[in-house]
């Protein structure tokens, strides 16, 4: 992102009250503290992902 990092992007997102219980995936070369989960770039699976995805929408 040419502006801001993903931690400041999380930062602005967490302020947000309608945005406070939506679950972040971090998908990045190093890992973001406020994130819900993280996937390092370099492990990137689209399976992966599609599975968090549904762990954390719960389905």
């Amino acid at each position: 992102m040419p502006r801001m990092n993903g931690e400041i992007l999380l930062d602005n997102i967490r302020r947000m009250d309608s945005y406070i219980q939506v679950p972040v995936i971090a998908v990045s070369n190093t890992p973001i503290p406020k994130a819900d989960f993280f996937i390092s770039k370099s492990d990137f699976k689209r399976d992966n992902l599609i599975q968090k995805i549904k762990e954390l929408v719960h389905e």
